[in-house]
Order: structure tokens, then sequence, then C-alpha cells
């Protein structure tokens, strides 16, 4: 005999077991998803920050190339930021916010030169290099992130 009752709650069965499947999955690709976009966003900005560090070395260059001086007159071992404005690179003590997120900060640094003319940590002070060091921050998920490198540069237009 056929129990038709009996087939009615099998019924029922399967398709609670398929909605919690369905759920499952949807939550579960949801949260992967989620954590995706977030992953990508972080890299992101860990590419712009890449960014910033790069043009911040560029745009010193900029200065310099615009005479020695605008290197030279900068008080050693200060941060500073800098400024794009009426189309020329300088440099400011004031915090400059880029994109809302970023802060890029530059110290120069004395160089010192040992006797066969080498860098070196002590020696004689060099007035036409200077020890470039940037450095750009951000917030990602309430930490502080930091990308920062070190370059020279020198007073290529010596008379």
């Amino acid at each position: 005999m056929y129990n038709r009752g009996h087939t009615r709650g099998f019924g029922l069965i399967e398709i609670i077991i398929s909605i919690t499947l369905i759920s499952v999955s949807l939550f579960a690709f949801a949260t992967v998803s989620r954590i995706a976009f977030r992953a990508v966003l972080e890299s992101s900005d860990r590419q712009r920050g890449g960014f910033l560090l790069e043009e911040g070395f560029e745009s010193i260059k900029t200065m310099r190339d615009d005479g020695w001086a605008n290197i030279s007159s900068l008080t050693l071992d200060m941060s500073y930021h800098l400024i794009f404005s009426e189309g020329t690179w300088s440099a400011t003590i004031s915090s400059q916010l880029i994109d809302g997120i970023f802060t890029r900060t530059f110290i120069l640094r004395e160089v010192f030169r040992d006797t066969s003319d080498n860098i070196a940590s002590s020696g004689t002070s060099d007035p036409d290099t200077r020890r470039m060091e940037i450095e750009v921050t951000w917030e990602e998920r309430g930490d502080e992130r930091t990308m920062s490198a070190v370059s020279y540069i020198t007073n290529i237009f010596l008379e």
C-alpha cells in the first residue's frame, strides 16, 4: 500500500535541506566575496603607496632640476611634505593628505665621503649630495601601514 502522508513529509524534509544548502552556499559566497573585495582594496592601497613613493623621488629630482638651492636650502634631518602648486613642486612642513588617505614625508640627510670619495658614515661632508628618505603612510583596517625607501640626490649642475 502507498502511504500518501509519509511522502508529503519526505518532500518537506527535502525542501528544508535544499533551502539550508542554498542558504549556506550563498552565505559562503558572500563571505568569500567580501574577503576578496577587501584584499583588492588593500592591494590597491599598497600599489598607490608605491606610486606615491616613486612620485616623491621624482618630485625631489624636479625640485633639484629647478635649482640646487631648492634642495640645499632645506633644513637637514627635518621632516617635509611635498606640495604641487602652480606647476612646480616644493617642500612644506604643513601636513599634506593625499587622496584623503595617504601622508608622504621626506627627510634630507647629510652625506659624508671617505678618502676614496665613497659615501661613508663619517668623513668629509659633501654639500652637493643629500640622502633622501621618503615615507608613505596610510591607515588600513585600523592599523597604520608604511612604505619607505632611500636614495641619494646630487647637484648635477656644478659649475
